[in-house]
């Protein structure tokens, strides 16, 4: 089920590729500040908060097919629809996926300068060298009524924060683990949060993904650069909970998960802390204190 649904979505980014790629590589779409249009399942609307002497603000787009590249504030994924980003979109602040919506990054050559956050969405693939400037949350996700859902974030560079809480049970995230369906791994600036999960959460975060801004320097700590900038924590996961490889460049916190625990070969640039874990976790090292992860 897992293996039909990744090649469902595939599918779906190549052909929604090859009715939008006449339009790669072309300008910029652009609009004055009363305009409004509406084709081929993309509605696009004047920024409401866009300062009024900008010449051709960047337009919010309403994504229910293939979005052309271009420059764009929001794009929004409206509940039970499917966005498919193509390369050399640029969203200059957020992507919101609405309820039981997808959203596929495939080919790659995506910037969104704040933040993805899907909330109680049906599925997701986000692939192919992409950057997100500040935090990536997946709140929820539910498969499509209730079947199983095998969601992967590959190749991306996230600038701040990534965040997957509360997936469902028998659906899973796969996190830059390149034995399975990515190419590179993912690269997180500051925290990774994996929380209340009931699905399987499949982390393997060995940093290299995705494009980082200019001038940006990774942290290090005494196993080298890191893959996590600040914080790895894990806590009130009962479904399968994998953590692999990943550097933190500072603590490594996994407590209260009581599913199928594979957290190990991980290494802590200040602390490890796992407590209340069946099974106990083990096999993590800490530069500093390492409590009940070794």
């Amino acid at each position: 089920m897992k293996t039909r649904t990744l090649i469902t979505l595939v599918a779906a980014a190549l052909v929604v590729a090859l009715v939008a790629g006449p339009s790669w590589g072309a300008e910029p779409i652009v609009m004055p500040n009363d305009a409004y249009l509406a084709t081929n399942g993309i509605v696009l609307t004047p920024d409401p908060l866009a300062d009024s002497s900008a010449i051709d603000p960047p337009p919010n787009a309403q994504c229910s097919a293939a979005l052309p590249p271009g420059t764009y504030h929001d794009v929004t994924i409206p509940p039970h629809q499917t966005c498919t980003l193509s390369p050399g979109v640029h969203v200059t602040n957020d992507v919101t996926g609405q309820t039981d919506s997808t959203l596929i990054v495939f080919f790659g050559g995506v910037t969104v300068d704040h933040d993805v956050v899907m909330q109680n969405a049906r599925n997701l693939l986000f692939s192919g060298g992409n950057r997100v400037g500040h935090d990536f949350r997946v709140n929820g996700m539910n498969g499509a009524n209730g079947t199983q859902t095998d969601s992967p974030i590959c190749n991306t560079f996230i600038g701040h924060d990534l965040v997957v809480r509360e997936l469902a049970s028998g659906n899973s995230i796969q996190i830059g683990d390149t034995s399975l369906f990515c190419g590179f791994s993912i690269e997180v600036g500051h925290d990774v949060r994996l929380d209340n999960n009931a699905g399987l959460v499949d982390a393997v975060i060995t940093g290299g993904g995705g494009v980082p801004p200019a001038g940006f320097t990774p942290c290090t700590d005494t196993y080298g650069a890191a893959s996590v900038g600040h914080d790895l924590e894990a806590s009130g996961n009962t479904g399968t909970l994998i953590i692999r490889n990943a550097n933190i460049c500072h603590d490594l916190n996994v407590s209260n998960n009581s599913g199928t625990n594979s957290v190990t070969l991980n290494t802590a640039g200040d602390d490890a802390n796992c407590s209340n874990n069946s099974p106990v976790v083990a096999g993590n090292m800490a530069a500093d204190k390492n409590n009940g992860c070794a």
